[in-house]
């Protein structure tokens, strides 16, 4: 009986633990996939006006077809999302431009986002 009493404590307490997980992780673990022909750089989330400074989320350069490291910011909610991506009509030259990749939504726990061109826009598609 004893025993079965501990078992179930246990098995109470290790429950709570992961419901309180749930509802009260804030921490967002993000991959990119980059599957374009060109290198991207830098994802970050910036203010639509300007008004509060960038927080680099990736600080990777990714090459054509290549995976980020995982990254991990204490950050819920929608935010506007932006990266820089290589311009291939520059030649030799390191020519960047910024992209935005409009207003994303990230909830917690982990995400993997695949950078895809997809009728000769740049999408994110969350995997």
């Amino acid at each position: 009986m004893t025993q079965r009493l501990l078992f179930l404590s246990l098995l109470v307490f290790a429950l709570s633990g992961c419901l309180t997980h749930w509802v009260v992780d804030t921490e967002t673990r993000l991959q990119l996939d980059n599957r374009t022909s060109f290198a991207v750089a830098n994802l970050r989330v910036v203010a639509d006006d300007g008004s509060l400074p960038q927080v680099e989320w990736i600080p990777d350069t990714l090459l054509p077809n290549s995976r980020s490291r995982v990254y991990q910011e204490n950050m819920v909610g929608k935010f506007h999302f932006a990266l820089s991506v290589r311009d291939s009509t520059c030649g030799d030259s390191l020519c960047w431009s910024e992209h935005s990749l409009g207003i994303r939504s990230v909830g917690g726990g982990s995400i993997l986002w695949r950078l895809e061109i997809v009728t000769g826009n740049l999408q994110i598609e969350a995997k």
